[in-house]
């Protein structure tokens, strides 16, 4: 049993397979240990009907969507969820006057529009715009969800209505947490202020994911107002699981246009962000008309050829609503 190896090129050739066996054994024992939070996450998933996985996510506060649901249909009654209520401490500290927070309504969708719809017309970036909230951040990152319809519809279960038999005022959104995939279930009475609601609000007024996706992230963070400032790489990860990676423009890598082409091509959440206003600044844009202190999303890439080449990178964010 031997091994011979081209040092020159860089290369090993292994020539009997006991040495392999022995190897592969070495390695396994050589395997560094799962410590703490990681060995009960994967010793959970391992057991049969493991939680945190797509199929059977953790349950936020152990309020199980399908048991409540059953229950209120039987019961005709509307649900109202008390771990998140519709009132002020939901909307949190700080982010309305005390005089526009004495005006709040929390309304469903059905007493706002005459014919509410859970979606409407398909899903894109163009069906919603930003409120009172200062999460851009969070917008951004869900205008990119919307061209990945795979896994939109792990985010946003698409068999929910604001109407009908089926209805009873409990809607439910995944996100990853953590580790694992959370079912988080709200009810839909949404902050009002004379009818119209103040948070994240549709392009068209009858639609009502955007408002009910973003109260259940809402939840999650603690209230609205903890929703105030962010990063779009928070809430990516918390809709795909995915791993980011951060790039700082003021000292770009000399590859970047490659960098962000492959990641075009493998369908990549992208987004980006603009640096905070300064006091020399003039006006509520940049010259190029870019908004200070904002995320946008990245819809595209493009490498144009007019007299010389140009690298455009196509941006996305509705920031007013």
């Amino acid at each position: 049993d031997r091994i011979s190896s081209g040092a020159a090129a860089g290369r090993i050739s292994v020539r009997s397979e006991p040495f392999l066996q022995t190897v592969s054994q070495t390695l396994k024992t050589a395997t560094m240990p799962l410590r703490g939070v990681c060995q009960n996450i994967m010793n959970a998933r391992q057991k049969d009907g493991g939680y945190g996985t797509f199929n059977n996510p953790e349950m936020l506060f152990q309020q199980n969507y399908q048991h409540l649901k059953e229950y209120c249909l039987i019961r005709n009654i509307t649900y109202i969820d008390e771990m998140f209520p519709p009132d002020n401490m939901s909307i949190g500290l700080g982010k309305l006057d005390p005089h526009y927070l004495a005006q709040v309504k929390w309304l469903r969708p059905w007493k706002i529009v005459a014919n509410p719809f859970f979606v409407l017309d398909g899903v894109s970036r163009f069906d919603f715009g930003q409120g009172k909230v200062g999460n851009c951040w969070f917008l951004a990152s869900l205008g990119a969800l919307t061209f990945h319809k795979d896994i939109f519809q792990l985010v946003v279960p698409l068999d929910q209505t604001c109407i009908g038999k089926d209805y009873c005022g409990l809607f439910h959104f995944r996100f990853w947490r953590f580790g694992k995939w959370v079912d988080v279930i709200i009810d839909d009475k949404l902050p009002t202020i004379n009818g119209k609601p103040i948070f994240a609000r549709s392009r068209d007024e009858c639609e009502f994911w955007p408002a009910l996706l973003e109260k259940a992230y809402a939840k999650v963070c603690g209230s609205y107002a903890d929703m105030s400032s962010g990063t779009p790489a928070e809430a990516m990860r918390d809709f795909t699981g995915g791993v980011h990676i951060c790039i700082q423009l003021l000292e770009p890598s000399s590859d970047l246009w490659k960098l962000l082409c492959r990641a075009g091509q493998s369908k990549t959440f992208m987004s980006c962000c603009t640096i905070p206003k300064e006091e020399a600044t003039t006006g509520t844009t940049f010259p190029n008309g870019l908004v200070p202190g904002h995320a946008y999303t990245v819809t595209g890439l493009k490498e144009v050829i007019n007299f010389q080449a140009a690298s455009v990178v196509l941006l996305w964010h509705r920031w007013k609503g």
